[in-house]
């Protein structure tokens, strides 16, 4: 997951941070006897064709569950973007004409295999995650669902912004992306440190994304 320059007030800031760092030491790392010696945890890959697949698939199932509360829906983040280097996550981003109706259909995203996050520190969305495991000892992936009101203006171009700038600026997308194969090498078993290692670059990307963005849509 990315951590987002979110709030201007620092220690908002970092609040948002502990729990996103929180969240994905969550989801990549599990309980002891789950996660062998040695076992490669933090993985960045070359980018791969059925990444869009695996969103398509999932998204045609979640268009079943969110019914006709779903305004929108869209593949984001970094498997949303040609030739990114990304860890096999896929992020999805869903607009709902209701929030209070997300939450009537939390046991339907459970019987998939979703968690249920709540907001997750963000207010106005709904966060579920998924693991997908080849074996007990390796998963092949995992499934991020975010979930705002179609009037979050600013969530949902955060998300959208990040992704058209990455595709419009291939030279800052490889820069991320090799960043994120470094950092995948130096820290394999520290989710915390590799998210830390690259909050400011992302932070930075964020905010330059979002302000080229707008500007487009002036």
């Amino acid at each position: 997951m990315l951590v987002h320059e979110y709030m201007a007030n620092s220690l908002q800031i970092q609040h948002l941070k502990a729990i996103e760092l929180n969240l994905l030491i969550e989801m990549y790392f599990r309980p002891v006897g789950y996660c062998p010696k040695g076992m490669r945890i933090i993985e960045v890959t070359e980018h791969r064709p059925e990444w869009e697949k695996q969103y398509s698939d999932e998204s045609a199932m979640l268009r079943e569950i969110f019914g006709s509360n779903l305004s929108d829906i869209q593949h984001i983040g970094s498997t949303s973007v040609p030739g990114l280097k990304a860890k096999p996550t896929i992020d999805i981003l869903i607009t709902v004409h209701s929030l209070e109706n997300v939450d009537s259909i939390n046991t339907k995203m459970e019987d998939e295999g979703y968690k249920v996050h709540g907001e997750y520190g963000i207010p106005g969305r709904r966060f579920f995650s998924k693991v997908i495991y080849l074996s007990p000892e390796d998963w092949s992936s995992a499934y991020h669902v975010h979930v705002f009101h179609e009037n979050d203006r600013y969530n949902i171009e955060r998300h959208i912004s990040l992704r058209e700038y990455l595709i419009a600026h291939p030279c800052k997308a490889k820069e991320y992306g090799d960043l994120k194969s470094r950092l995948a090498v130096k820290f394999p078993h520290d989710g915390t440190a590799y998210t830390e290692a690259k909050a400011d670059f992302v932070m930075k990307l964020e905010k330059d994304a979002l302000e080229w963005y707008r500007k487009l849509k002036e």
